[in-house]
């Protein structure tokens, strides 16, 4: 999604989106109301899934959602409703840059324990630890990198990313 002022631009059409990363950057934390328009080719349910409350929200057009601004990781767009909270269910990584330098690691199904950052040749360049959060934002610089997150249930997911 692109941001400019107070419009988020659309995205190209498509038949599927698969927890596509949304958010808002703004000054402070607060809670900002999302108009969303759809186009008239989108056929399929659109749902926001909230990764933190495991809560789907119907979207369609002229849906206005509140969304935490500043909250990297928490809100996902897409047309599969998965069943977060089946037992046993192998969460599931996203990875995205809500501003250059920054990478957001948001984990779904599942708050994260750590978040470690290498290298191509397979060299720590960062790690952070956390617990009560489904997300943890990294500063980087440009390059490539594996990203290893470790779940609060002791999964271990990895996924390759560019940082810009």
């Amino acid at each position: 999604y692109t941001v400019a002022s107070d419009r988020a631009v659309s995205l190209n059409t498509t038949t599927c989106i698969d927890l596509m990363p949304v958010g808002v950057v703004a000054n402070s934390n607060r809670l900002v109301n999302v108009n969303f328009s759809i186009n008239a080719k989108m056929k399929q349910p659109l749902w926001l899934l909230d990764s933190q409350t495991l809560t789907y929200t119907p979207i369609t057009a002229g849906s206005t959602v509140s969304l935490m601004a500043n909250n990297h990781g928490r809100y996902y767009l897409t047309t599969t409703q998965y069943d977060l909270n089946k037992a046993g269910k192998q969460a599931r990584i996203s990875c995205y840059q809500p501003t250059n330098g920054q990478l957001t690691v948001g984990c779904i199904g599942s708050e994260l324990r750590s978040v470690s950052l290498y290298h191509a040749d397979g060299t720590l360049a960062k790690q952070a630890e956390q617990t009560g959060n489904n997300s943890i934002t990294l500063s980087v610089s440009p390059g490539i990198y594996i990203v290893k997150a470790i779940t609060a249930k002791g999964q271990q997911l990895s996924v390759k990313v560019y940082a810009h």
